[in-house]
């Protein structure tokens, strides 16, 4: 017999409680204080009012959705339980949806719903109802979706998965969201309905109120303002040496594992993301990678929980994420691989594996993958800094000083979403030596700045010469052959040096030549540089490589270029380019990364945009919004047309031709 509507709420109500008792207390627990910003702009450079724990209650029922992002072991787990609990006192409805045991099967799954909300709670959601049972219940009961783990997951599910629950908490009136996530930027669907937080760090006073002055407080380090490495500390659990060392040590402590068995451990939880491309194995691939003992050792030690369905995870991601570190840093630089680095930062989604990697190498091997990150992703390797642990013995300054001043080129790059990246990566980086490229108001400073730096070190002044090219000038034929560069710092250094120099008409010939005969990253090196010169051949060039390039990262580089190149080109030309996009709009938009990097690059500096870049832009969204059917895909679009009606759409007189 099918319930009533109140019914439905007294059945669900009861279990919502149940759950709620079975969750686990934090001990100590810490009590968090949140910072509020306006929009991510704010958040990276700190910019905030602050509340305590209390104040995300009230903030959700002001907003309806809140978004947390914070740093890994920061607490927002054990945040999101006491605030079910809050909310449930008030006669809300926590309903729980743990993306942590996201499987790979569940990729699969995710494409075959029509509905992702639905598929969210019914298939995570604790206690376990369905999105038609909750479209059941009175339309005066409140209901609260409470998200954790969103960062879990590959940076594109996670922004359908957004787009997802701001559409529920839409069309189910008394529908409220809170979600979870990594320090990483996102793009908000309806923004200004969302509220953005961070965790505050924990102050000096609270740690030594919660330790008893049991622990001592280490004048440089910040490990201790991080509530899992705090509670670490109280229980004896924190060594010397960073928070790579720290989980090294509470392994060996908690695991009973000799050290070749955490290898083996360590090597399985390498193979696991990247077989699963989750959080998520089976226990079966468990025991049968390392073998019943290493497997029954972690499970009785409860490093490792089980699920009803026979999948498994680590019981903290920051276990599962210095396995791999461990593994990685372990091995050769050729094992450092573009595929690799994808799979354990969930394209992109979370760069704690690639921070802990960098605080467990040393010297020279420091240097050499961040070398790597750098080819692989700019601000990767910006944030991996940020989060590893200054040892003295990281990263040459010389090093730290190149990934600054290609960041801060980045901030008066032609894309605003360039810009911004380049922006978060420097703004969240607290070291004094950063100051100078942050304050940069022009690439002149930025030069300035690099040029203030000491070193006898010959590979970084001939590193530093190529980067001080000045702007117009032209670039002889040896420098340009650099872009051959197997070292991934003078490559990329000229790719960006050749966009802001002179170039000839034969040297853009050999360029075009290199498009289809080089190596994949030189390919996508030469993309990226051919954007800054508007002619009929190169833009000829760079659609054959949209077209018929077999490697994502020379698509993405190509559309990215050819937006590039229809701001800086006469309107014939500019036309011409945006009509070819319109005509691939149906197999740009089966290409994820290309059609993001597109919905990204058309929306360009309002003061270098052409008088017609508003008709451009609307032109190639609309054909991208009619080449899906895929409702988060249609808001992105959305919101890139009604983005640049608002960059664009008003006085001409600043615009450039």
């Amino acid at each position: 017999m099918k319930m009533s509507p109140e019914q439905q709420l007294q059945f669900l109500s009861k279990a919502a409680r149940l759950e709620l008792a079975d969750l686990p207390d934090e001990k100590p627990t810490f009590a968090l204080r949140l910072g509020w910003s306006h929009n991510y702009d704010d958040l990276f450079a700190g910019a905030h009012s602050e509340t305590d724990e209390n104040g995300l209650l009230n903030k959700l029922l002001q907003k309806g959705k809140v978004l947390i992002a914070g740093r890994g072991g920061g607490g927002k787990t054990h945040l999101l339980y006491r605030t079910m609990k809050r909310a449930a006192a008030i006669d809300l409805i926590p309903i729980f949806i743990d993306l942590k045991k996201w499987s790979g099967a569940d990729y699969e799954r995710w494409k075959d719903w029509t509905e992702g909300a639905s598929f969210l709670i019914e298939r995570f959601s604790s206690p376990k109802v369905s999105s038609l049972e909750l479209d059941w219940i009175p339309p005066t009961a409140k209901k609260l979706l409470v998200v954790d783990g969103l960062n879990e997951l590959s940076a594109n599910v996670g922004q359908q998965i957004l787009h997802a629950l701001n559409e529920i908490s839409t069309d189910q009136v008394q529908t409220y969201v809170i979600v979870a996530d990594r320090l990483v930027r996102r793009q908000l669907p309806s923004e200004r309905s969302w509220a953005l937080s961070t965790i505050l760090p924990l102050s000096e006073e609270q740690i030594r109120s919660y330790s008893a002055g049991k622990v001592r407080i280490p004048s440089d380090s910040r490990m201790l303002e991080i509530p899992f490495f705090l509670n670490a500390a109280i229980k004896g659990d924190l060594v010397s040496g960073g928070r790579a060392t720290t989980s090294g040590a509470f392994l060996r402590k908690h695991s009973g594992l000799t050290e070749d068995q955490l290898d083996q451990l360590a090597k399985f939880a390498l193979d696991a993301y990247l077989i699963n491309k989750a959080r998520t194995f089976t226990f079966d691939q468990l025991l049968q990678s390392t073998g019943p003992e290493i497997a029954n050792k972690i499970l009785a030690a409860r490093i490792v929980e089980k699920l009803d369905d026979g999948l498994a995870y680590f019981s903290h991601h920051l276990v599962h994420d210095y396995l791999v570190a461990r593994h990685l840093a372990g091995q050769a630089a050729t094992a450092w691989t573009r595929d690799t680095l994808n799979a354990v930062s969930f394209d992109r989604s979370s760069f704690d594996v690639t921070a802990l990697v960098l605080g467990l190498l040393k010297g020279q091997q420091a240097s050499l993958f961040l070398r790597t990150l750098y080819d692989w992703d700019l601000y990767a390797a910006g944030y991996a800094m940020t989060e590893a642990d200054a040892q003295g013995d990281g990263p040459a300054k010389e090093m730290r000083a190149l990934i600054f001043a290609m960041l801060a080129e980045k901030r008066f790059d032609v894309v605003m979403a360039t810009r911004q990246r380049a922006n978060d990566a420097l703004l969240i980086y607290q070291s004094p030596d950063a100051i100078p490229y942050k304050a940069a108001t022009d690439l002149q400073r930025v030069f300035d700045a690099i040029g203030m730096v000491d070193s006898t070190e010959d590979w970084f002044n001939e590193w530093r010469g190529l980067f001080l090219k000045p702007l117009g000038s032209p670039l002889d034929d040896e420098s340009l052959d650099l872009i051959l560069d197997t070292d991934s710092v003078r490559g990329w250094t000229i790719a960006n040096v050749a966009k802001r120099t002179h170039l000839s008409s034969d040297q853009q010939s050999r360029l075009r030549g290199l498009l289809t005969q080089g190596e994949t990253v030189v390919r996508w090196r030469v993309a990226h540089a051919l954007g800054s010169f508007p002619v009929h051949s190169n833009f000829d060039a760079l659609i054959r490589a949209l077209d018929q390039d077999s490697e994502g990262d020379v698509r993405y580089g190509a559309i990215r270029s050819l937006v590039e190149m229809a701001s800086y080109s006469d309107r014939e030309l500019r036309s011409a380019i945006a009509t070819e996009i319109e005509r691939r709009a149906a197999k740009i938009s089966a290409d994820i990364r290309v059609a993001t990097e597109l919905s990204r690059a058309l929306l360009i500096d309002l003061k270098r945009a052409p008088k017609d870049w508003l008709r451009i832009v609307k032109t190639i969204s609309r054909a991208m919004f009619q080449s899906t059917e895929d409702p988060a895909n249609r808001d992105v679009w959305r919101s890139v047309s009604s983005g640049a009606e608002m960059l664009y759409d008003q006085d001409r007189t600043n615009f450039g031709e």
